[in-house]
């Protein structure tokens, strides 16, 4: 900064105004980047979800019609419908979210290791993340039974309603 401003200049508001200046400068790159990236995993989710949906209804056409009136045909589109909608949301929302957390990790990781290796060394293992995945994939898929089950519900005929 000393050789981009005269020696007047010098001072703490120039110093206060270059920080404030490179802090505006890092947000919007971390905006820019941060729609960058949800535009890039969202149209990967939706070129696995075509796939995917084109591959089911492949699948749909080799069904005998007997599994269609054993269940009925709303259930299937149901299953169908939600199922798919949860990969998707899977693989747009959760899979950039890890990525991101992952390479966010590795580079505080690597910039500590820099910094003070046998400090890091410390923290990193001490404070090793332990999320409770388990209970949090559990509470996923019994909301997906139950957005099922209400789904079924919707899309059955009004005589089958009064008896579930």
């Amino acid at each position: 900064m000393n050789a981009l401003f005269p020696q007047a200049w010098h001072g703490p508001v120039l110093y206060l105004l270059a920080i404030l200046a490179l802090t505006l400068l890092l947000r919007f790159f971390a905006l820019v980047f941060g729609v960058w990236q949800t535009w890039q995993f969202t149209s990967i989710a939706k070129d696995v979800i075509f796939h995917i949906r084109r591959d089911l209804l492949r699948r749909l056409e080799r069904i005998s019609m007997s599994s269609y009136e054993t269940m009925g045909s709303g259930t299937v589109a149901s299953h169908l419908v939600t199922d798919l909608e949860a990969v998707d949301s899977f693989v747009s929302v959760t899979t950039s979210k890890f990525l991101v957390a992952v390479l966010s990790i590795i580079g505080t990781a690597i910039v500590l290791l820099w910094i003070n290796w046998p400090l890091a060394l410390f923290i990193l293992f001490v404070t090793t993340p332990r999320p409770p995945q388990q209970v949090a994939l559990g509470e996923a898929s019994c909301f997906n039974v139950r957005n099922n089950q209400v789904n079924d519900w919707m899309t059955q005929t009004p005589q089958a309603k009064t008896t579930v």
